[in-house]
C-alpha cells in the first residue's frame, strides 16, 4: 500500500543589505519558504522601537536591569498615537490602546495576556508601567536567551524562528518583529550583522 508524502516547501535564504534586496522575494508563492537575513538597522519591535543600542532589550543586555527600569518608567503611552510618537489630529485609530497592532487581522482584539506566570496587571513587555516582577522576568528571559546563543550559536530551525511582518514607507522597508523579540535582542547585542527572519501572514497570531 502506498502512502502520500507531502513534499516539503523549497527553502531559500536571502541575505539583505537594503530594502531593494527584499522586494523581489515578497511576491513568491506561499509554498516557497524564504528566510531573510536582515541587518539590525531594518528591525524594530512594537511600538516602532528600532533594534539598535538604544532598544531597551539590547541596552539591558549591555548594562543590566536598570536600563529596563528607566525605559518602563519614562515610556508610558496612554494610546496608540502616543505609543508611536504621533500628534493626535483626529485620525482613525489614534485613541486605540497602545498594545494594538491595527494592520494585523484578528477575530478578537484582546489585550496582552500575562506571561510566564505573571498576571496582565504586571504590565506589557514593550511599554510601562510595569511591576518589579515584570522587570525581573524580562531580564531573566534576555539573559537566558543570550547565554544559550553564546554557548550553542543560533539555529532558527532548531531554536525557533524570528517572525513578523515587513512594513513599507515609500521604498523603505522595516521588519516588525512579533515573535522572537528576546532572541533578536540577544543576536543584535552579540554583534550579529544579519538576523534570520521569516515573514508571517498578517492574519497569523504569533
Amino acid at each position: 500500500m502506498f502512502s502520500f508524502i507531502r513534499p516539503q516547501p523549497q527553502h531559500h535564504d536571502v541575505v539583505v543589505e537594503s530594502s531593494t534586496d527584499v522586494l523581489p522575494y515578497l511576491y513568491w508563492a506561499e509554498g516557497r519558504q524564504v528566510r531573510f537575513h536582515l541587518p539590525p538597522s531594518m528591525l524594530c519591535t512594537q511600538p516602532a522601537l528600532r533594534y539598535g543600542s538604544c532598544h531597551p532589550f539590547v541596552e539591558a543586555l549591555e548594562t543590566g536591569s536598570a536600563a529596563l527600569r528607566r525605559f518602563y518608567g519614562g515610556y508610558q503611552p496612554s494610546n496608540l498615537a502616543a505609543a508611536y510618537g504621533l500628534v493626535r489630529q483626529g485620525r482613525l485609530g489614534e485613541t486605540l490602546p497602545p498594545w494594538e497592532i491595527p494592520w494585523v487581522m484578528l477575530r478578537e482584539r484582546l489585550p496582552p495576556k500575562g506571561e510566564h506566570g505573571l498576571a496582565p496587571k504586571h504590565g506589557f513587555a514593550l511599554y510601562g508601567p510595569v511591576s518589579e516582577e515584570k522587570i525581573a522576568l524580562e531580564m531573566s528571559r534576555l539573559e537566558r536567551v543570550a547565554a544559550s546563543i553564546a554557548k550553542r550559536g543560533y539555529d532558527p530551525s532548531r531554536q525557533g524562528g524570528i517572525q513578523g511582518h515587513f512594513l513599507a514607507k515609500g521604498d523603505q522597508l522595516v521588519f516588525f518583529v512579533k515573535g522572537g523579540k528576546h532572541r533578536t535582542a540577544a543576536l543584535v547585542q552579540g554583534g550579529s550583522t544579519h538576523v534570520p527572519c521569516r515573514s508571517a501572514p498578517l492574519g497569523h497570531q504569533l
